[in-house]
């Protein structure tokens, strides 16, 4: 009588290797963050001195945390959304960053909703402050809309990211200057700091899509971030 012999498991397929250039600026941007907050919310005025080198030096480290949050998004994005070589209406990335902005501007909003109200439909000003959510889910949406101009018309993806970082930070000095008070104050706070937004669409998503360029390079090259 014949054995038949268990059957072995199937290896596991290689993982693939991480790149670890993206993971030590996340690392660094969220260790930066929750110590920012917390420093910032408990430090003394007193010391608050640019003078000083230390403070000086942590102050300037904690303003990089923002922008390499912006950047980090629009490099992963990217080079996930080129990894699917499909047109852009099968690239499950796209179809994911979709969903994933949709997401980002509902958390934006809901987190600055007071609960208490929520039944009565009253809302506070601050419910229209726009925040990091909000722009980076604007800044994968413009990735996007970007990417599926470049399939259309094979215009260099590169140059046209780079083309719109360098030109939101260009136009950021006019856009802050130029009087919106026609408009809605809910896209005044895209456009505008005066009612309460932290972030604004510019220079902010800038950084995204100079990430962007990266992310188009990373996957050019992956070796030279490995």
């Amino acid at each position: 009588m014949s054995t038949v012999s268990p059957s072995l498991p199937t290896p596991s397929a290689t993982p693939k290797k991480r790149i670890v250039f993206l993971d030590v600026l996340r690392a660094y941007a969220i260790m930066m963050m929750l110590q920012g907050h917390f420093v910032d919310t408990m430090l003394d005025d007193k010391f608050r001195d640019s003078s000083n080198l230390v403070y000086w030096t942590w102050h300037f480290m904690r303003g990089m945390t923002a922008p390499i949050f912006f950047f980090v998004s629009g490099a992963i994005f990217v080079f996930l959304m080129l990894r699917d070589a499909r047109p852009w209406y099968q690239n499950i990335r796209i179809q994911k960053g979709l969903r994933r902005v949709v997401l980002l501007l509902f958390l934006g909003y809901v987190l600055k909703w007071n609960f208490f109200y929520v039944f009565s439909f009253k809302f506070f000003p601050s419910f229209f402050f726009v925040d990091v959510f909000h722009i980076i889910g604007l800044a994968i949406l413009t990735v996007i809309v970007v990417f599926i101009i470049y399939q259309k018309t094979r215009i260099p993806l590169p140059l046209m990211y780079l083309g719109l970082a360098f030109t939101a930070f260009l136009i950021s000095p006019i856009v802050k200057t130029t009087d919106w008070s026609g408009l809605p104050i809910v896209l005044q706070n895209y456009l505008i700091k005066d009612h309460g937004s932290t972030f604004t669409l510019f220079p902010w998503i800038g950084y995204s899509l100079f990430g962007a360029v990266v992310g188009w390079h990373m996957h050019k090259r992956p070796n030279f971030y490995h």
